[in-house]
């Protein structure tokens, strides 16, 4: 069957972002999202930075989702192509999107402006099963926030979450931030790119980097599904980081020209003493030393 522009069904009570990234406090602008039909895509404007959701061929309905942008007057670049639910049964790992496009066909895609979101309701097929699901994306200043949502599925199988994929087309690469569980991205045209669910809003039973994962109930069956997910893009890597929800403290400014060593070490603790002995040698006397070994 045939995407078509057609209303989706009614919207559910909004979802407040709880982490988003850095990038939403950035001033998005005024223009409005609007469609492209000879690119088939929604263009989304978020102040300096453009958004565009690529709609799947006519004669290929595919339930995986594409998500271009560019920053300022630079290049187009795919930020996420391969994003989609994943598929499990009872007691075993969840298929990727990839995998799991092979097994559940999309069979109608309806897609529409409503208001300022890009709404798109996919409908598929699992044998004799009819399915439908969600997705609702829309501009959060200079960051998109999408939510994705299902019906409840079977006793057997079923959706079991949902996979953003590696960011990028080629992959980009992974840039880690100690203490934090998602990466941001750097895309081999040049920009970053974040890509990660809002733990604190998803319903999943775990929230891994990229992935939301769902288990069945005592009863074997599948629950609904409601998940909330950013996409953001800049030249500047902290952009695309979840935002601090308390400001710096008031103190920071006295911590600037001062230096803290969080070292994490395997080896024997005389081997690390006399490696500090060696550091204090060097003239690091007013440094803060986080030590933690394995025991």
């Amino acid at each position: 069957m045939r995407a078509r522009r057609h209303r989706p069904a009614a919207a559910r009570p909004a979802l407040e972002p709880a982490l988003p990234p850095r990038a939403s406090r950035r001033a998005g602008g005024d223009e409005r999202p609007y469609w492209r039909a000879d690119e088939h895509t929604y263009v989304l404007p978020a102040g300096a930075v453009e958004y565009r959701v690529v709609i799947p061929d006519d004669m290929d309905l595919s339930p995986l989702l594409r998500v271009d942008a560019r920053v300022g007057d630079g290049p187009w670049c795919v930020l996420i192509a391969e994003a989609g639910p994943t598929w499990g049964r009872v007691d075993a790992d969840p298929l990727p999107p990839l995998e799991t496009a092979e097994r559940v066909k999309c069979t109608d895609l309806r897609h529409a402006l409503r208001g300022e979101t890009v709404a798109l309701e996919y409908f598929e097929r699992a044998g004799a099963r009819e399915l439908r699901r969600r997705l609702e994306i829309s501009a959060l200043g200079a960051a998109l926030a999408a939510r994705h949502t299902t019906d409840g599925g079977g006793t057997t199988d079923g959706y079991a979450g949902y996979d953003l994929g590696r960011p990028g087309a080629p992959p980009a690469r992974p840039i880690r931030f100690p203490g934090l569980p998602d990466s941001a991205w750097l895309l081999r045209e040049g920009p970053f790119v974040g890509a990660y669910f809002d733990r604190a809003r998803c319903r999943a039973h775990a929230c891994l980097p990229g992935e939301t994962r769902y288990r069945p109930n005592a009863a074997r069956a599948v629950p609904p599904q409601d998940d909330l997910f950013y996409l953001a893009v800049s030249d500047d890597p902290l952009d695309c980081l979840p935002a601090l929800r308390e400001p710096p403290s008031a103190t920071l400014a006295q911590l600037r020209d001062r230096l803290c060593l969080d070292y994490y070490s395997e080896a024997p603790y005389l081997a690390d003493a006399r490696l500090f002995e060696e550091l204090a040698g060097y003239g690091l006397r007013d440094l803060v030393l986080v030590y933690r070994n394995w025991e």
